[in-house]
């Protein structure tokens, strides 16, 4: 039971810390997308003006900041999430919680950890107002939507230090898209799980949820 409590506490911090972040990320999103439609992200650093230059490094390593930020968050919330769900044998789950790692592969992530999304969405109950139809169009919209930004190719900013951030005006609007999505699917689903999740009745835990 210690475990499980554990568990549950991890998840619901990382889901407050998952939506604040979603919220940043689409404020950011907008905001970057309007101030630099005018501007845009050269392929050369020398391009753009000194003050153009100060404008995007400032975007390019804030847009790199909330999204290590963003997938930490989330990757810790979908692996409490998964596990939760395992750890009270809820039927209809085939993928293991750590799963999740395949999210630091670009575009086999979507298939991988993506689709395990779309098993938490298929086992956890739903809002009356919110119907479980409804649930898996948002999250198959959300799932090509991030797909579709995931798999686009955008400028390699060199901010001037020893990173480079691929940003430009058009990856700022998708981010902003893809946060607004994940929003509503990140907080429905942990709601979900709460209430699959009654902590008062005992159920032997399943002991392969961390096998490999």
């Amino acid at each position: 039971m210690d475990d499980r409590k554990r568990t549950e506490r991890r998840r619901v911090l990382a889901a407050g810390a998952l939506l604040t972040l979603l919220a940043l990320d689409v404020v950011f999103g907008i905001l970057a997308s309007r101030l630099l439609s005018g501007v845009g992200v050269p392929q050369e650093r020398w391009q753009a003006s000194a003050s153009d230059r100060a404008l995007i490094d400032a975007f390019a390593l804030s847009f790199a900041l909330l999204s290590i930020g963003t997938v930490a968050a989330w990757m810790t919330w979908q692996y409490s999430a998964h596990e939760s769900l395992w750890q009270r044998a809820v039927p209809g789950l085939r993928r293991k919680p750590n799963v999740v790692g395949w999210w630091l592969l670009p575009i086999v992530g979507m298939f991988t950890a993506g689709f395990a999304v779309g098993e938490i969405v298929g086992v956890v109950p739903t809002p009356r107002w919110f119907s479980r139809r409804a649930l898996r169009v948002l999250f198959a919209v959300w799932w090509f939507v991030t797909f579709v930004a995931t798999a686009s190719s955008g400028t390699i900013w060199d901010t001037g230090g020893p990173i480079a951030v691929e940003f430009s005006p058009k990856i700022a609007s998708w981010f902003a898209v893809m946060a607004l999505l994940a929003f509503p699917l990140v907080w429905l689903l942990d709601r979900g799980v709460d209430r699959v999740l009654p902590w008062h009745e005992p159920v032997p835990g399943r002991s392969d949820a961390m096998a490999s």
